[in-house]
């Protein structure tokens, strides 16, 4: 009986020795898409380190299996060159999936950006853990700090108490990366809570277009610490925006303070807001700050009565 050759199902490149004869490959006759699966099955780190590249260009989901592997087992490559690759492609994959207005050069900025923070921070650049994702921009935790990249509206934030100073705030391409004191949000303030927020801001000409509790966490003594230590020196940092109506309000524990700088504006501004109202903003989050704004402008005009 005639023997029957199986059929091949993947094959990257083939691998020659220095006779340039072919030298066959473990998982020349697995399924395409069961290869990632097999490969982290099987522990076959030289294998994903080796054929790399050609794994880098299989679909999101493929990869993002490849790259929690080599994440986790990252202490047992030896290769910084091949580590550095690896940081960048977590970068590209990860960081700028859909967002793609980098290049190369950029890629390499913000690994380094993201290697330093993560120096000062104690921790091994692989800890950066994808935290939350909007619709302009995703945001990751390291250590202590979150950084935030993406399509965002500012590069500068207003000099207030209430509003996180970041360690860096740099627009990179079309893009801006902000790494900034990790702070839990706090879900469970009240509508009442939120407003005395809205009004402090608004009593020094800030209109912060998007109040809500997902944007709001509370101090703790880690952070205090952190913010007054960057507060003794906005005055170099270019980010900073200064507030003609500014009033320095120490600090205090369990104080809230606003952990999404995107939506400040000042009152005098009317493009700009109508601009987030119509293009940005979705219809819940406007008629909330319209609610607010209705009831401060009440409690102005009955305050000058």
């Amino acid at each position: 009986m005639r023997k029957i050759r199986k059929k091949r199902l993947f094959q990257l490149e083939p691998i020659k020795n220095e006779h340039k004869e072919y030298i066959p490959e473990p998982y020349d006759f697995c399924c395409y898409s069961e290869l990632p699966k097999v490969l982290v099955k099987n522990d076959d780190l030289k294998y994903i380190v080796r054929h790399f590249d050609e794994l880098c260009k299989r679909n999101y989901d493929d990869l993002c299996i490849i790259l929690n592997y080599l994440r986790q087992n990252t202490y047992r490559i030896k290769d910084k060159a091949f580590l550095d690759k690896l940081k960048n492609s977590l970068i590209y994959n990860h960081m700028i999936y859909e967002r793609l207005c980098v290049d190369e050069d950029d890629v390499d900025r913000l690994r380094f950006i993201i290697e330093e923070a993560a120096q000062k921070e104690g921790v091994d650049f692989f800890e950066l853990r994808e935290f939350s994702r909007g619709s302009y921009s995703t945001v990751y935790r390291l250590g202590n700090k979150v950084v935030k990249f993406g399509k965002r509206r500012v590069t500068g934030i207003v000099d207030n108490s209430r509003i996180l100073i970041p360690d860096q705030m740099i627009r990179i391409g079309g893009n801006v990366i902000e790494i900034n004191d990790y702070v839990k949000d706090v879900r469970s303030a009240t509508i009442e809570e939120v407003y005395k927020v809205y009004k402090e801001l608004r009593e020094q000409g800030i209109v912060w277009m998007d109040p809500w509790f997902s944007n709001l966490g509370r101090l703790d003594s880690r952070v205090i610490e952190s913010q007054k230590e960057k507060a003794k020196n906005r005055g170099n940092l270019p980010f900073i925006i200064g507030n003609r109506k500014f009033k320095y309000r120490e600090l205090k524990y369990n104080d809230y303070v606003i952990v999404d700088l995107d939506h400040f504006v000042d009152e005098d501004d009317k493009k700009t807001i109508k601009w987030l109202e119509s293009e940005v903003l979705d219809e819940f989050r406007i008629e909330a700050r319209k609610d607010f704004e209705h009831r401060y402008r009440l409690e102005k005009k009955k305050a000058i009565e």
